[in-house]
C-alpha cells in the first residue's frame, strides 16, 4: 500500500505478504499506519498486487489542541477575602477532530478548580467558568488556566472589605410645633458606602430626656426614610438629629400658644 501527496510523491509505503490458493480470498488490513509527519490535507492511497490495483482518497485531519484564553472583561478577578473569584475561559479546538480534556485553574501551583472532561468539536469554541474562594495570599498572584496543550494567566486582586457609610438629613418636617404636643421628624438615611449596613439612628433634642431611636438597614447606594417622634414639653429647646458619628442636624422652635 502506498500513500501519495498532491504532488504525486509517495509519503507512506506499507506491505504485507499474502498467500492464496485457487479460488480463495482473504482480507488484508493495514492498521496503525503512522501518519504523524503528514500535513493535514488530501492524499491518494493505492493498494496493489502483482496482478491488480485499486486506489482511493485519504484525508488527513489536523489534530490541534485546546487553546485557552481568559476573558478578563467577563471574569471577576477582584474579590474580597472569602468571596469568590470567577474566571471565564474561552476554550478553542484548533484542530479538526473532537477533543476532550480537563480545564484547570491553579494559583501558586495549587489546583483551585477544575472543569473535567470539556468536550470541544473540531474548530469550535466553548466557554468555561472556573470559580474559587479568594484567600489573603492570592493578592497579586497569577491564576494559571490550562488544558493539556495550552495555558493563560491573569492577575488576582484581593480587595479590602467594604464598609457602609450613612449620611442623614431631615426632610419634610414642620419647623414649629405646639408645646406639649408630639413632634415628628422625617429622617432620610443614605448609604454612600460600598456595603450593606445597619446602624442605630437616634433623635436627641439635646437635654438627654427628649430622645428616640430606631435600627435601620440600608443597601449600598440606597436611601431610606424613617419617622422619629418625641413628646415636647412647655420649655423651649433645640432638637438635634444625630447618629453615632453625627453628620446632619436640624432645629425647630417649640412655640407656646396662649
Amino acid at each position: 500500500m502506498t500513500v501519495e501527496d498532491e504532488q504525486g510523491d509517495v509519503v507512506v509505503s506499507e506491505s504485507q505478504e499474502l498467500t492464496l490458493g485457487p479460488g480463495e480470498d482473504d482480507e488484508v488490513v493495514f492498521e496503525d499506519v503512522e501518519v504523524g509527519d503528514l500535513d493535514p490535507g488530501e492524499y491518494t492511497h493505492e493498494v496493489s498486487s502483482d496482478d491488480d490495483e485499486a486506489a482511493g482518497s485519504l484525508t488527513v485531519l489536523a489534530g490541534g489542541i485546546l487553546s485557552v484564553a481568559i476573558d478578563e472583561d467577563d471574569s471577576e478577578l477582584e474579590a474580597e477575602e472569602d468571596n469568590e473569584f470567577s474566571v471565564v475561559v474561552d476554550v478553542e479546538n484548533t484542530g479538526d477532530t473532537d477533543l476532550t480534556q480537563d480545564i484547570v485553574a491553579e494559583v501558586d501551583d495549587e489546583e483551585r478548580d477544575t472543569e473535567a472532561d470539556v468536550e470541544v468539536s473540531g474548530g469550535d469554541t466553548v466557554e468555561v467558568t472556573l470559580t474559587f474562594d479568594a484567600q489573603e495570599g492570592d493578592d497579586g498572584q497569577d491564576v494559571v488556566v490550562s488544558s493539556d496543550g495550552d495555558s493563560d494567566t491573569a492577575t488576582l486582586i484581593v480587595e479590602e472589605p467594604g464598609e457602609a457609610e450613612f449620611e442623614v438629613q431631615f426632610v419634610d418636617q414642620d419647623s414649629e410645633t405646639i408645646a406639649g404636643e408630639e413632634q415628628t421628624f422625617n429622617v432620610e438615611i443614605e448609604n454612600v458606602g460600598d456595603e450593606i449596613g445597619e446602624q442605630t439612628i437616634t433623635l436627641d433634642c439635646g437635654d438627654g430626656t427628649h430622645m428616640n431611636s430606631t435600627e435601620v438597614t440600608v443597601e449600598s447606594g440606597e436611601t431610606a426614610v424613617e419617622e422619629l417622634s418625641i413628646q415636647t414639653d412647655a420649655d423651649e429647646f433645640v432638637g438635634i438629629y444625630r447618629r453615632s458619628r453625627p453628620s446632619a442636624s436640624g432645629s425647630y422652635g417649640n412655640r407656646r400658644f396662649p
